[in-house]
């Protein structure tokens, strides 16, 4: 009975990083709970509550963490607009991108271009 109950164990875990790999593939669109669901064969309830359990966030929260990785990546390409990666990140709404990065970093996405610039010409020089 151990074994079993380990191997199911294991088996849930996989499914949720299968799930989280799934994600970060699919970061720059909508991706509902009811597709992964469909996808890989479990309930939409069951899901979020093994997610959670396993991340300690949210789905939503976990697609934005995405986005917001990706974002601070392209900030250092000064010659990308804010709206362009917006955009590129899953953001039609560069006003709103705006704002969820704010949240989640305390800083505009300029502010952070802004950081980032000086930090890499202070360890230039």
């Amino acid at each position: 009975i151990g074994l079993l109950h380990g191997l199911k164990y294991r088996k849930e875990k996989n499914s949720i990083r299968e799930i989280a790999l799934f994600l970060r593939q699919n970061y720059k669109r909508e991706v509902t709970l009811q597709e992964i669901s469909d996808r890989f064969f479990l309930s939409r309830e069951y899901i979020s509550r093994k997610f959670k359990q396993e991340f300690g966030v949210t789905i939503t929260d976990y697609v934005t963490q995405v986005r917001i990785e990706k974002a601070k990546e392209l900030l250092e390409n000064p010659h990308l607009k804010i709206y362009e990666i917006a955009d590129f990140v899953g953001y039609q709404n560069d006003k709103y991108f705006i704002k969820v990065f704010k949240r989640a970093e305390g800083v505009t996405p300029s502010e952070f271009r802004s950081f980032a610039a000086a930090a890499r010409q202070a360890c230039g020089s």
